[in-house]
């Protein structure tokens, strides 16, 4: 367990070191999109334009003039509001749940493949490959959606096993959100 946490502490490091960085070049554009509906959440309220209905500042003609459209469920964005209302309009604010989810998927990933496989050194490669995997790391440190979905896909998977082996119904219905 020693080796999982430094391994965590090490995909923590790598996740976080560029918190601040601008958010400039092509791969941020759609971070960009992200962080501006997030402002507007945290300026305008989550419920202006419906529930959890983003709003855009310069949407495309054949949008709605106010900016609001219908999207999947902005979870990056609604994070990244609450974080701007904590502790203002900072981008490593912005980014840190992202960071957080992009992390705890990594001792998640550890008990998938330690309960696919009843292996402790086989999950523990799988973790520091969760860990390092440049795709995960590049992604983690942007306000995306990517890193929730997978976080939200392991968690499912964890959540099934734990009611595969106690039979509890609260572990099926908490793994189908």
């Amino acid at each position: 367990m020693l080796l999982l946490l430094l391994i965590t502490l090490g995909g923590a490091y790598v996740r976080s070191y560029h918190a601040d960085y601008p958010s400039i070049g092509y791969h941020n554009w759609k971070e960009a999109r992200y962080i501006t509906e997030a402002r507007n959440f945290a300026r305008d309220g989550f419920f202006e334009y419906g529930l959890f209905v983003p709003a855009l500042d310069f949407p495309p003609l054949t949008f709605d003039p106010s900016g609001a459209h219908s999207d999947f469920f902005p979870s990056s964005a609604i994070a990244a509001a609450i974080m701007f209302m904590l502790f203002g309009f900072k981008l490593w604010a912005a980014r840190l749940p992202v960071i957080i989810v992009s992390v705890l998927s990594i001792p998640l990933m550890f008990l998938i493949v330690r309960r696919l496989f009843g292996r402790d050194d086989m999950a523990l490669v799988a973790a520091v490959l969760t860990a390092i995997n440049p795709m995960f790391v590049f992604y983690s440190h942007n306000v995306d959606q990517m890193p929730f979905g997978l976080f939200f896909v392991l968690l499912s998977w964890v959540l099934i096993f734990k009611w595969i082996d106690q039979d509890k119904w609260y572990f099926l219905l908490g793994s189908s959100f």
